[in-house]
């Protein structure tokens, strides 16, 4: 059998029995046997998405910079999940073209939230938007876990991981 010194170690060079022969396969130890056959093979589920999802919202939701997103599957400028910002749907449909990925929309009253034409401004891109339109990044850039973020501080200690606090511009 299995050839073993005094202290019941196996001696070097010996090739041990196994309970299989030469080219024969273990058996499958992952959890199922050939006997026990999951109850989900072979049968097909469907997909439930979209409108027809129990938990679905309308395809309207608001991401972390307060925009409005839209579901529109076939949208050429959708993000990876096939949503795209309101005001620009808005704007779309106004001018009955797809706005290009450099123009830029300007909320008039400052509400993300207000995607009426008459509070919307198109501008080619982000630099003419910026120059002709004042922008309050002087008071606040980004509110963070415990405290609020102000440009001017931002712009000093982008490099450094936020060890001074911040200071109050207005």
């Amino acid at each position: 059998m299995n050839e073993r010194d005094k202290l019941g170690r196996f001696v070097k060079g010996h090739k041990p029995q196994t309970p299989f022969k030469k080219g024969q396969k273990a058996p499958n130890w992952n959890g199922f046997r050939k006997s026990n056959i999951p109850w989900n093979k072979g049968k097909k589920f469907p997909q439930i998405t979209g409108s027809k999802h129990p938990n679905w919202k309308g395809g309207r939701r608001i991401n972390t910079q307060g925009y409005v997103l839209i579901r529109v599957y076939n949208h050429p400028y959708s993000d990876f999940w096939g949503y795209v910002r309101e005001h620009r749907l808005v704007m779309e449909k106004y001018l009955g073209r797809y706005l290009k990925p450099k123009e830029s929309i300007h909320h008039k009253n400052g509400d993300k939230l207000d995607n009426r034409i008459e509070n919307l401004m198109l501008f080619k891109d982000i630099k003419t938007h910026l120059t002709t339109m004042p922008h309050h990044y002087e008071t606040f850039v980004c509110k963070g876990r415990k405290k609020e973020y102000y440009r001017e501080y931002y712009l000093k200690n982008k490099e450094k991981k936020w060890q001074k606090k911040c200071v109050n511009t207005t």
